[in-house]
């Protein structure tokens, strides 16, 4: 379900053609996804510094590269750490919401939070949706909107050429939490499910219509705890 009453929401299919200079200019983009937990404090200063450090490493390795940054925009890791690479390496903003924005603003328990939210998707270049799965009461908490969220975090997987993790390790409480958008992205596979309109939705942001993750990945793993990193390549 794709929405219309915002200019930069994703509404038409836009097939990039190869030997395009749009085509050639997508293939030097570095995609970069984020997972986490909604309960980190957002004034953890060495969480962010952590951040910071990791976005500077990469636009040195990636210096002929332009950035993109899909996030939730969930509170939490998803918008500390948009923030952080949006300003750090002058991404762009890919919003890729897990239900309709109307339904989702309802997770937000303060009109601050739900401020922010809209500052942050006024921001976006695109705004993504992911279809709704089910019939099922996704608008409340149950198994079918644990489903939105998988889909939301299998197109992550799908499209980051790096996953950002604020982590604590642990295994996710519903299905698609951060714990299972890590292991997706360890082993390079997804629910089939989460393929339901993937393609068309990323064509239409100018990203690849993958179905399978990309062979090249690097997980950045940030423990809110200990304020460490782990840096693995797949």
């Amino acid at each position: 379900m794709l929405e219309q009453n915002t200019p930069n929401d994703i509404s038409t299919r836009i097939a990039p053609q190869v030997g395009s200079s749009e085509f050639v200019a997508k293939r030097q983009k570095i995609v970069i996804g984020v997972t986490g937990h909604r309960n980190i404090d957002r004034q953890d200063r060495k969480l962010k510094a952590l951040i910071r450090k990791e976005c500077r490493a990469l636009a040195r390795a990636h210096a002929d590269k332009s950035f993109v940054i899909l996030s939730g925009l969930a509170e939490g890791a998803d918008r500390m750490v948009a923030r952080i690479v949006m300003k750090e390496l002058d991404a762009k903003l890919i919003a890729v919401l897990a239900v309709p924005r109307e339904s989702f603003v309802t997770d937000f328990e303060t009109a601050a939070s739900r401020r922010e939210f809209t500052t942050l998707l006024n921001r976006a270049d695109h705004i993504i949706t992911a279809p709704l799965l089910s019939k099922q009461a996704w608008k409340t908490y149950s198994p079918a909107r644990d489903r939105q969220y998988a889909w939301e975090g299998a197109f992550l997987v799908l499209q980051s050429n790096v996953l950002m993790a604020v982590w604590d390790g642990a295994a996710s409480r519903g299905h698609g939490g951060t714990g299972d958008v890590v292991r997706w992205f360890r082993r390079r596979k997804v629910p089939k499910i989460c393929l339901n309109g993937s393609a068309q939705l990323a064509r239409a942001a100018k990203l690849p219509a993958r179905q399978v993750p990309r062979k090249k990945r690097t997980l950045l793993h940030f423990h809110p705890e200990s304020h460490m990193v782990d840096q693995y390549g797949f």
